[in-house]
Formats: C-alpha cells, sequence, structure tokens
C-alpha cells in the first residue's frame, strides 16, 4: 500500500508530465499551422508563429507587451527588430522544449544579446557559464568588456582576477593591444598585479600606447602616474624611462618621472617633499 509521501510523489511526478505534454502539444500546433494567435517578423524578413500566452509565460519582454496594455497586444504580426530568424527561433523553441542550441563562440553573443532583450535571465546565465569555460588569458579583457557592457557582475570580476593573475602572459597576445583604457587602469592601479618587479608593467603599457600612439599618447600621463616607477631602479628610469620620447617631450610625464628621480636622489638635508611616500609594492612583488 503506497504512503501518503508516495502518493505525493507521484502526483507530483505526473504533474510535471503534463506541464510538459502541454507544452509539446503547443508546439506541435504552432509547427503545424494550428491555433496560432500571433506571428513574429524577424529583421531578415522570416515570420514565426506562436502563441501569445507562451511568450508571455516565458519572458518579461512578452508579458509586457502582451499583457501590459500595449498597442502589440492586439496585432496579429510583430516585427522584431535587431534579432535574425536563425536566433529568435532558436530563442522560442526554447521556450516550448525547455532545449537550447548549442551554445558556440559564434553564436554566444546572439543569444546573449536575445536574452537580454526578451529579459530570460536562465538563457543568459547559460551565456555566462559558456564565457566562464571559454576564458583564456588571450581573451579575459575581450570578455570583460561584454560582461561590464551587460552588468555580469560575476563574470566581470572573475575576468579581472584573472588578467590581474596573469597580466605579464595576457600582455603578450595581440588581443592586448586592444584593451580598453579604462581597464588597463584598473588593472595599474590594484596592488594584486601579479608581476616580480615594475620594469615589465611599464614595458607593457608602453607597448599598448605606442600601438595606437597617436590616439593614446594623450593618455600616457595617467597611466604613467599608476606604474609603480619608484620600486624600479634609478638605472632603469634614466636609461629606458626617461629617454622614451613619448615620455620626456610631454611635460606631465616628465613631471612624474622627475618627481621618481629626486626621490632616488635624495640626499639628507634635502626637502621632504621630494621623498614619495603614497606608493607601495605589489602584493606579489619580489621585495627589495
Amino acid at each position: 500500500m503506497a504512503t501518503a509521501v508516495e502518493e505525493n510523489m507521484d502526483l507530483s511526478q505526473y504533474k510535471n508530465g503534463r506541464h510538459e505534454l502541454s507544452y509539446s502539444k503547443l508546439n506541435e500546433f504552432r509547427k503545424g499551422d494550428i491555433a496560432w494567435d500571433v506571428t513574429l517578423k524577424s529583421t531578415d524578413g522570416d515570420e514565426i508563429h506562436a502563441h501569445k500566452c507562451v511568450l508571455a509565460s516565458q519572458s518579461e519582454y512578452f508579458e509586457r507587451m502582451f499583457v501590459g496594455g500595449f498597442r502589440e497586444a492586439t496585432q496579429d504580426v510583430i516585427q522584431m527588430n535587431n534579432i535574425s530568424s536563425v536566433i529568435l527561433n532558436n530563442i522560442i523553441d526554447f521556450m516550448y522544449t525547455g532545449v537550447l542550441v548549442k551554445i558556440e563562440k559564434n553564436n554566444v553573443l546572439r543569444i546573449l544579446n536575445a536574452a537580454d532583450m526578451f529579459q530570460m535571465e536562465d538563457v543568459r546565465d547559460k551565456c555566462i557559464k559558456y564565457y566562464m569555460c571559454l576564458l583564456h588569458d588571450s581573451n579575459c579583457l575581450e570578455i570583460k568588456e561584454i560582461a561590464d557592457t551587460r552588468a555580469m557582475t560575476t563574470l566581470s570580476e572573475i575576468c579581472l582576477n584573472h588578467a590581474l593573475k596573469h597580466f605579464l602572459l595576457i600582455a603578450e597576445y595581440p588581443s592586448f593591444l586592444d584593451a580598453d583604457v579604462t581597464h588597463l587602469l584598473q588593472l595599474l592601479k590594484d596592488d594584486n598585479l601579479n608581476s616580480p618587479n615594475e620594469e615589465p608593467v611599464y614595458r607593457a603599457v608602453m607597448k599598448w600606447v605606442q600601438y595606437d600612439e597617436i590616439r593614446r599618447k594623450h593618455l600616457l600621463p595617467d597611466l604613467l602616474e599608476n606604474i609603480r616607477l619608484v620600486f624600479t631602479s634609478k638605472d632603469f628610469v634614466d636609461q629606458e624611462v626617461m629617454t622614451n620620447p613619448l615620455v620626456f617631450s610631454n611635460p606631465e610625464c616628465y613631471k612624474i618621472v622627475k618627481k621618481v628621480i629626486l626621490h632616488f636622489n635624495f640626499k639628507y638635508g634635502d626637502s621632504l617633499s621630494k621623498i614619495i611616500t603614497n606608493a607601495k609594492p605589489r602584493t606579489n612583488a619580489n621585495r627589495m
């Protein structure tokens, strides 16, 4: 004789099966051009039949459209801009079947765009997990840019930590040269930027600036201010930094480096203003 718990479990499974069956039947209807009540027209002109009640139940975007009193609630055909028929079909199929097309490098951004458009957190989460698996030294700053523009805070933090840990390796990839200056400054300001000393950090920054010198040379003072030159050697500053045309020809850069040189040359009796006291070494830097 079945217990009450077993009966409840059986009933739960029955309800779940019935729920899946009803969506499956609705999917058959729309595929067979039966009993659908709305046509979605994609950017490239394809038409996809669906049921307003299903769309509204699966997406906040459609819920507001059909339940919130918008004019689309009474329309039979709705133009869907900025989404291709392939991706729109993938998303609508997912709403009916719970099965999402395989996320790959060539479609993840388009699926993410659709997830944001239709406000489908479960699809968005799948894209985030894919990006986490895709994360590499060669693309972590690019993925961070995607995460930051879409308020994916956890993914952005993972990318930041990866970039801090592997900064010198990341700087060797061509993709580093296309990094956004805000990300570069964020890394330079962080105590946890992983480098045994500051010389390779300076060289990476100069390589980034020189890659697009005309557009980037005005950014050098802010970047140089956050390179901890005080923890390099006097010879390095004299022979490599001060001799760089981008540095000595820029009054702001020259002033920053001159302050470091005065710090190195400080003698008893000189003004204390020559001493740099507001800098500290990176967490993982070699101690001199």
